[in-house]
């Protein structure tokens, strides 16, 4: 469960997943997929805020009682002390030799209890379970600032949502395909018997009509150009050069 370095949240969900139990996966999972939409700054929806805000309290309960109960290991931890696989740990688990808590966590003691009666020494890892909980709290605490940071730009309506952009995308792509497979029908009568340099006139203008129709006023479009009102510049947004 990898995140992009360098974004908000980043390294957020292996993080959380080294110190949630195996019972979390699943909202771990959900916390994931919301969590990459506010990262790409796409709109959630009012029910998805819900679930992601009720996540986050979750995690960051959890988080907090791990804290609290200082001594104890999440799963990967205690594999990572004890040097066990996933199943070795699980094996020793069923057996009775290890009894993990509610939360899924395990006494230290109990671990290296075991381990030295295995005859080999525990393995401390290079960072605490109390430091990676105080890292996952902070970047928790990150996450909720850009989400919430996400959630008034989506009142504000400076987000548009993935599916509104391909459906407006897909409509001016199949008006511009329209316009240029009728050309030819339309440009035939018109252009027979004509010089070059007024077939070239003519054409140009058919083009720059189309354009356009197609760089029209509208949300999230650019002003329209010199054939309409609020050109910019001495170029318009379809890039044709004003005169």
């Amino acid at each position: 469960m990898a995140d992009e370095v360098g974004k908000p949240g980043a390294g957020l969900v292996d993080q959380l997943e080294k110190l949630l139990s195996i019972s979390q996966v699943a909202k771990l999972k959900q916390f994931q997929s919301l969590l990459s939409k506010v990262r790409d700054g796409e709109a959630l929806r009012p029910a998805e805020i819900k679930l992601l805000q009720t996540l986050e309290r979750q995690f960051e309960t959890q988080i907090a009682e791990q804290k609290a109960g200082a001594g104890r290991l999440s799963a990967t931890e205690a594999m990572k002390r004890g040097g066990w696989s996933k199943r070795q740990y699980y094996i020793r688990i069923k057996k009775g030799k290890l009894i993990p808590a509610s939360d899924g966590t395990v006494a230290v003691a109990d671990v290296d209890r075991l381990v030295e009666a295995e005859g080999r020494v525990p393995v401390n890892g290079a960072e605490s379970g109390q430091e990676s909980r105080e890292k996952v709290e902070i970047e928790l605490r990150k996450m909720r600032v850009e989400r919430e940071r996400m959630l008034v730009a989506q009142m504000a309506g400076t987000l548009i949502s993935r599916e509104e952009v391909y459906r407006e995308w897909a409509a001016r792509v199949r008006e511009v395909r329209g316009g240029l497979l009728n050309f030819a029908q339309r440009l035939a009568p018109v252009l027979e018997y004509k010089g070059r340099a007024e077939i070239a006139r003519i054409i140009s203008e058919e083009v720059w009509s189309l354009l356009d129709r197609y760089a029209r006023s509208g949300k999230h479009t650019p002003p329209v150009g010199p054939a309409g009102a609020g050109a910019v510049g001495p170029e318009d947004p379809v890039g044709r050069v004003g005169n």
